[in-house]
């Protein structure tokens, strides 16, 4: 099985409609490092 990581619904700082980058990254990072390779950069039309 195969898993990707989704990049359209990423967190956000609690309050506000901005996408919390720090987390953001971190969450990629452990990705990565669990052999992750598939990014879905899928965006609304």
């Amino acid at each position: 099985m195969k898993l990707g990581f989704g990049m359209m619904r990423l967190p956000r700082i609690e309050g506000t409609n901005t996408i919390d980058l720090e987390l953001s990254k971190r969450m990629v990072d452990a990705f990565i490092e669990a052999g992750g390779k598939y990014f879905d950069t899928a965006y609304i039309y």
